[in-house]
């Protein structure tokens, strides 16, 4: 039987959680994880699966906290996802610019960023990205106001079909390489099934 251990992938680039985040790199390695850093450009492999570190690189100052979310591409066959973690519009315009070739314009699956923020999902990151499928993480009757409705209407302006935690419950992807399946926990795969259909042009 095969055995796997433990892997925590951590930022390079650290602000003022540095100590939080060095004390869970000792927890970790403590109890045997693999502990990893990484930096734009890192590139993760697991048989056809492929995980790149888009964001931040080794140069990228952050602002804040949410400007230092890893921003990672999953790529398996003709499935690709987009994770942005918190990152915000200044964020969005720091990766359009290092990314200006397919990694960014293949992507159908964007994992949204900041609960659906409005300080996040701009017009032109969404333009330039143009996913089929969105996914957005947020607890329903929030007190932030996630997800935003202008979020939502840029989303609805772009055809692209959104599905919310909060609505929804746990969203599960899967995918073979050619089609991608979507269920949901609440309606389970009802209205989703495979989506062969909708593919990007």
């Amino acid at each position: 039987m095969r055995t796997y251990r433990l892997r925590i992938y951590i930022s390079l680039i650290m602000g003022g959680d540095e100590e939080i985040i060095q004390s869970l790199a000792t927890l970790g390695e403590d109890r045997g994880a693999v502990v990893q850093y990484l930096t734009g450009g890192d590139v993760m492999k697991v048989g056809k699966l492929s995980i790149t570190c888009l964001y931040p690189g080794k140069d990228d100052v952050p602002t804040d906290v949410n400007g230092e979310s890893q921003v990672l591409k999953m790529d398996y066959g003709d499935c690709h996802m987009l994770f942005t973690g918190d990152m915000g519009e200044r964020e969005e315009k720091l990766l359009l610019e290092k990314n200006k070739d397919p990694l960014l314009s293949e992507v159908n699956v964007l994992k949204t960023a900041h609960h659906g923020s409005k300080y996040s999902s701009s017009e032109s990151f969404l333009d330039a990205v143009s996913p089929v499928w969105a996914v957005i993480s947020y607890g329903q009757g929030n007190s932030y106001g996630h997800p935003h409705k202008e979020v939502l209407e840029r989303f609805d302006v772009r055809s692209v079909t959104v599905f919310g935690t909060g609505m929804n419950g746990a969203v599960r992807l899967e995918t073979d390489g050619t089609r991608i399946r979507f269920s949901t926990f609440v309606d389970g795969t009802r209205n989703h099934g495979y989506n062969v259909k909708k593919e990007k042009e």
